[in-house]
């Protein structure tokens, strides 16, 4: 994991994988797939990917649980930041039940709705360390 802000990220651009694998693999390493908070989390993590070859990434949102009813996988929560594709914005035009965020003709990325087979690079979020008192 390398710190980026105030977060630790494992950036997974090495590769592409699936959405379901990408959670896999974010699981084995004691981490989560990555949850954009705001924009500002969105602009730092673009910043350090915007060097690799792959810059489109797995979100941990689906809608797998309801259509139409995105849901962070990690936490089972509605996201509290989205920014869809201008493509996305209408429920008849999301394809997918995962969610990816799109920087390919723009500068400015987006979030879409694709099929969770589909293959993206995805980015780790380290899991909040959690401290005990002993007395």
């Amino acid at each position: 994991f390398e710190k980026v802000g105030s977060k630790y990220y494992y950036l997974g651009t090495y590769q592409k994988v699936t959405w379901y694998t990408a959670v896999h693999n974010c699981h084995s390493i004691g981490g989560e797939m990555i949850s954009l908070a705001d924009n500002a989390t969105l602009a730092e993590i673009t910043k350090v990917i915007s060097h690799n070859k792959y810059r489109d990434f797995w979100l941990d949102l689906t809608d797998l649980g309801g259509a139409g009813e995105f849901l962070s996988i990690s936490s089972g929560l509605r996201p509290g930041f989205v920014d869809w594709c201008e493509s996305a914005t209408s429920s008849t035009n999301i394809s997918g039940n995962c969610v990816n965020i799109e920087h390919r003709n723009s500068s400015t990325p987006c979030m879409k709705s694709v099929s969770c087979i589909d293959f993206k690079s995805f980015i780790c979020e380290s899991r909040k360390p959690r401290t005990i008192s002993i007395l």
